[in-house]
């Protein structure tokens, strides 16, 4: 195994992945690229502050249009890590005037809990009955949720991390408030969706037969590192990549895992194999 990794850190598609300097990204510094719950607080920020009005106007654009509500920049309430009914939603947005309720899921890499979305639709229904509500599945590539229920009367919207991307073009003035909304649109981009660039280099690395056999020995190995989370974020959604032939492949989730496996994990876990 020693001789396999090795073999994989000395090849040059290895090398280009570890040269490649990605740009600047606050979120990397403070390391909270890959925490729900930060960018979380990044929409509740984008939503609520005075000065981001240009986005705020974009999101309800979307949801109006999706809900037939007559929204005209009414007094909103948002708050992240709400708890209701034994759940806590990722985040949780009122419209008062419009009696309406919105949960957000947000997920970055994680998959969905058991039943998950379904039970929000049902906390929905139960402790909101006279309101009107949804659910919105906000994920890189704006997929349905495996645990909705067709059946309720709680619609669930699907949102992309591009779309969000797209609402943050809007904005644009000389603030200092537009300094981190370019940060927040460039992490989105480059983290979570993935640049070309990126996605070329590890398109590159993954063509060659052995770097997959490597990958996949490392990923058998992971429950040694004694991490769930580790494990959980990697085994489900790498397993994915190098199982699978390249030319197949283009969720921009599972090309960021395995940028982030190949060029940063690798290279800080094997001091201890």
């Amino acid at each position: 195994m020693k001789d396999e990794i090795i073999r994989l850190l000395s090849s040059k598609h290895y090398q280009r992945l570890a040269g490649y300097q990605p740009p600047f990204d606050p979120f990397d510094v403070l390391g909270v690229s890959d925490r729900e719950m930060s960018h979380s607080s990044m929409l509740h920020w984008l939503l609520t502050d005075p000065e981001n009005g240009a986005f705020r106007k974009k999101f309800f654009e979307w949801l109006s249009k999706l809900l037939g509500i007559d929204y005209d920049d009414q007094k909103i309430e948002v708050e992240t890590e709400y708890s209701v009914g034994g759940k806590r939603f990722d985040l949780f947005i009122r419209v008062p005037s419009l009696n309406l309720v919105v949960c957000v899921e947000v997920k970055i890499w994680a998959g969905e809990g058991a039943n998950q979305i379904h039970k929000y639709q049902e906390i929905l229904e139960t402790i909101y009955s006279d309101c009107r509500k949804a659910v919105i599945f906000l994920t890189p590539s704006g997929d349905e949720p495996g645990t909705g229920c067709d059946n309720s009367e709680v619609p669930v919207l699907c949102l992309s991390w591009e779309e969000i991307a797209r609402f943050l073009d809007y904005s644009s003035d000389d603030s200092e408030r537009q300094i981190f909304r370019d940060q927040c649109r460039n992490h989105i981009r480059r983290s979570i969706l993935m640049c070309k660039e990126e996605r070329k280099i590890v398109k590159s690395f993954l063509q060659e037969g052995e770097n997959r056999k490597t990958i996949r020995k490392i990923l058998d190995y992971l429950p040694n590192l004694g991490d769930e989370e580790y494990q959980e974020k990697y085994r489900k959604i790498v397993a994915e990549v190098v199982s699978t032939p390249v030319n197949g492949l283009d969720p921009s989730m599972t090309w960021t895992c395995t940028f982030t496996l190949v060029r940063k994990d690798i290279k800080k876990e094997l001091g201890s194999w």
